[in-house]
């Protein structure tokens, strides 16, 4: 069939063939478009469901911390945004959507104070060999916890930043998950 012919066409490249170098890189290409289309109808169904767990967290979000901003009325426009990709089918700008909607969730987020108490309180649990530089991040501990006891967020909010800075990439997206559910941030209300 199909995969034959392509393998036929390359073959006949190798040997230096123009037209079947043209041929088979055509075809490569369309075979590309098809696989990239079927790769959209499979991840469509998943990018809804993560737009709608997303929009719930976010509207959550914006409910509890979000008084006397406008983050309301971005979150509605986004909201917007989002429901005309769905009904245009538009990957790209859903998975838009998603990342500002993402980007206001942490804009939030970060202008909280027991936010970045729980994110010093859930890096100070890490093991110290967790961190690039060890030596750093001892320090940084310590003066954290002497900040806590202060009741210091300002200086919570630089060491946790700082702290943040020495764990490694891949981890990083997974403690500010693990953060934002701890019970220990207080949402309003």
């Amino acid at each position: 069939g199909y995969f034959v012919e392509i393998r036929r066409e390359v073959e006949a490249a190798h040997g230096g063939d123009l037209i079947a170098i043209e041929k088979a890189d055509r075809r490569v290409k369309e075979l590309k478009e098809q696989i990239d289309a079927a790769e959209k109808l499979i991840r469509w169904p998943s990018l809804v469901h993560e737009h709608k767990e997303r929009l719930a967290d976010v509207e959550d979000i914006v409910d509890s911390w979000a008084e006397g901003k406008d983050y309301a009325k971005r979150l509605i426009l986004l909201k917007k945004d989002a429901d005309k990709a769905i009904t245009l089918r538009d990957h790209k700008r859903l998975e838009k959507a998603l990342e500002d909607m993402h980007d206001l969730k942490w804009e939030i987020l970060f202008r909280q104070k027991d936010f970045w108490i729980g994110a010093f309180q859930e890096l100070r649990q890490k093991d110290s060999a967790g961190f690039v530089d060890q030596k750093r991040a001892a320090e940084l501990l310590e003066e954290g916890a002497h900040a806590l006891l202060r009741q210091d967020t300002e200086s919570v909010q630089s060491i946790t930043i700082e702290l943040w800075k020495l764990i490694p990439k891949d981890e990083q997206e997974h403690i500010m998950q693990v953060v934002n559910s701890r019970s220990g941030i207080k949402k309003k209300g």
